[in-house]
């Protein structure tokens, strides 16, 4: 299988996205993006190159801190 082939599967996704103090309040000292600011670019970036459709590509998202809490799709803003 070639990773064109890989482009059209159906797939489902589980994402588990850490929102505790560590991640989301962490700031370096050089004053450039949270920790936070980084991982959602990188989950933008993730969801950007699949194709999310009903059919195709499925995405489920848990959001922790100290709970877990669902995230229904009409919600998910990143």
């Amino acid at each position: 299988m070639f990773f064109s082939d890989c482009l059209n599967a159906a797939v489902d996704f589980a994402l588990v996205i850490d929102a505790s103090g560590s991640i989301r309040d962490s700031k370096p000292a050089s004053g450039s993006q949270t920790n936070w600011e980084i991982m959602m670019g990188f989950l933008q970036q993730l969801i950007d190159v699949l194709n999310v459709t009903p059919v195709t590509v499925k995405i489920g998202m848990v959001l922790f801190s100290t709970t877990g809490i669902y995230l229904p799709r009409d919600l998910i803003v990143l």
